[in-house]
């Protein structure tokens, strides 16, 4: 039945959901406001387009949303080449699990290109996708919106319900399942206190998820 495991990035596959917090309160700070970790799990796993719409908003902020994007691009970016890129536990141990089992691989990620290849380049995880890296730069609607899953199925030439997607946020589930794949949500501590309620199944870790799809394929 499944052919393909499709790995969001940030909070799953690499330990980065704490530089988008750090991004965004770098360019809050300008406005003299900022995110606490308590009120970031609004924003995790949010397309950049929603969450600066939203801060624009709330805020009342003198800023258009593609600035706020391009801003939020340049200082994540900067950090990422500057700094060490750390895998979230297990990861490369998941992915080579479903390439061994025949499976074909992918990543969705709502990260614009650049970002997620410096992450996957940095952590040594990028040989293990080839081509099968789609990100928001690819699409115009970012999660929780479908189409980014809906491009990954269409890439790698299967149907959505073939693919296992792995997911840290609510809104991830949500882009995944409406894209009809099924679904093992991952938490992290960015993302804990979500809604995870559209999953079909929420694992500990990634380890814990590997050990769910064995009974599954």
């Amino acid at each position: 039945m499944f052919r393909a495991a499709v790995f969001d990035c940030d909070g799953v596959l690499v330990d980065t959901e704490g530089i988008q917090l750090k991004g965004w309160n770098r360019i809050l700070s300008q406005f003299d406001i900022s995110l606490s970790r308590e009120n970031y799990p609004d924003y995790a796993g949010k397309s950049v387009r929603m969450v600066a719409a939203d801060l624009i908003k709330k805020h009342s902020l003198s800023a258009s949303i593609d600035e706020l994007i391009a801003e939020r691009r340049d200082i994540v970016t900067e950090w990422l080449r500057n700094n060490g890129v750390d895998m979230m536990p297990y990861a490369e141990e998941a992915v080579n699990f479903f390439k061994d089992h025949g499976f074909s691989v992918a990543v969705c990620s709502g990260s614009s290109g650049i970002e997620v290849d410096i992450k996957l380049e940095k952590t040594g995880l990028k040989g293990l996708f080839g081509d099968y890296v789609i990100t928001g730069s690819d699409v115009r609607r970012g999660k929780p919106f479908p189409d980014i899953y809906a491009l990954a199925a269409d890439r790698l030439g299967l149907e959505t319900g073939q693919c296992i997607a792995f997911e840290d946020t609510m809104y991830g589930v949500c882009a995944a399942k409406e894209a009809g794949l099924y679904c093992i949500a991952v938490p992290n501590e960015y993302s804990a206190g979500q809604d995870f309620s559209e999953a079909d199944n929420i694992a500990g870790s990634l380890k814990e998820a590997v050990l769910i799809c064995e009974k599954l394929i």
